[in-house]
């Protein structure tokens, strides 16, 4: 859509993006060999799967650039904020994103909240919760747009890793920064939530200074309490839980021998907490129930592995395919650490 309107106009774009795994390669192949824009990628190394850089360091175009950066996803996620509050800068490098920082995105995955919705509940005669692994909450940040344009949404359950900031945002009010823990499940291996702002705008009925202010604080002293009226808004929607590495790994190793069905272990987040979490299965009573999952299996050999997946799982002719191209990346080394 970016290459077409701006290739009428006879303009560029500049895409920044900085991803924990997925949402890099998906970026990438959206505006591979795009004429009106070229993409500047971020990835943290060691943080991501081999797969899901072989998608990002493979890509052979000249319009797609990538970064190989040291530290983790929070720092990227850091480095982009200083971009974006450059307004000189950004107008004179015709400077977007395209991953959840951009409204956009949230507003397309919200058509798919809306889809599932008329597929289980046609008739929009019982609400349709709904479980997400979460990390940025773009994804959940859909739902609730889905929700609010008049979808049969429900409950939206955030399940997130270690990484459980948004948890403990939506069960108790605690929106403090803590350290980036490494996990099974990379693209989640989030701290700093940024659309979370976006949740607290809508259940806050739109006060943006209020909104404001509580960023403020959280930025400067990397943590901060929802007042109790914002927190219960939160939860008339939403419910949360974490999920443990060791959970993540049963779960797949228990829906493969139940069902022969290899979930990559972000999905199995999800799955996890419909199936075992009592707190979640309570919220979601009264309703029909859609687990969102989020990607492929092959893309996660280790965590596979360490469920006891058949190693077939993850031999997919995609991955052996990438495995046969030459690699292109730059890195970008820690100034601090100079």
């Amino acid at each position: 859509l970016l290459n077409h309107v701006l290739g009428g106009r006879g303009e560029r774009a500049t895409i920044v993006v900085e991803t924990s795994g997925d949402t890099g390669p998906a970026a990438i192949e959206a505006v591979r060999g795009c004429e009106a824009v070229r993409i500047f990628c971020l990835y943290p190394e060691g943080r991501v799967s081999r797969v899901q850089e072989l998608q990002m360091v493979t890509v052979d175009s000249p319009n797609v650039f990538v970064y190989r950066t040291e530290g983790d996803t929070d720092e990227q996620a850091e480095a982009l904020k200083r971009v974006f509050e450059d307004a000189a800068f950004m107008r004179r490098h015709s400077v977007c994103s395209i991953n959840s920082i951009n409204w956009a995105r949230v507003l397309v995955q919200a058509g798919y909240y809306l889809w599932a919705c008329q597929q289980v509940s046609p008739a929009s005669d019982r609400p349709v919760h709904f479980v997400v692994p979460t990390g940025a909450f773009g994804n959940a940040a859909g739902g609730l747009l889905a929700k609010r344009l008049g979808g049969a949404v429900g409950r939206i359950v955030c399940a997130t890793n270690s990484n459980d900031v948004v948890h403990r945002t939506i069960s108790r009010g605690d929106m403090s920064m803590r350290a980036n823990q490494q996990t099974v499940s990379p693209a989640m291996d989030i701290q700093f939530a940024y659309n979370v702002e976006r949740l607290l705008y809508f259940c806050s009925g739109g006060d943006a200074t209020a909104v404001a202010a509580l960023m403020a604080t959280l930025e400067a002293d990397r943590a901060v309490a929802l007042p109790p009226p914002l927190l219960h808004a939160v939860q008339d929607t939403f419910v949360s839980c974490a999920v443990s590495d060791a959970q993540t790994l049963q779960t797949m190793r228990e829906v493969w021998a139940a069902d022969g069905y290899a979930l990559d272990p972000h999905s199995a987040i999800g799955v996890h907490a419909l199936d075992h979490v009592e707190s979640v299965r309570a919220a979601c009573e009264g309703g029909r129930v859609v687990c969102v999952l989020t990607a492929h299996p092959a893309k996660f050999e280790e965590a596979v592995a360490a469920a006891g997946l058949p190693a077939a799982v993850c031999s997919d002719p995609r991955v052996a395919a990438l495995e046969r191209k030459p690699k292109k990346f730059r890195r970008l080394r820690d100034p601090k650490a100079a």
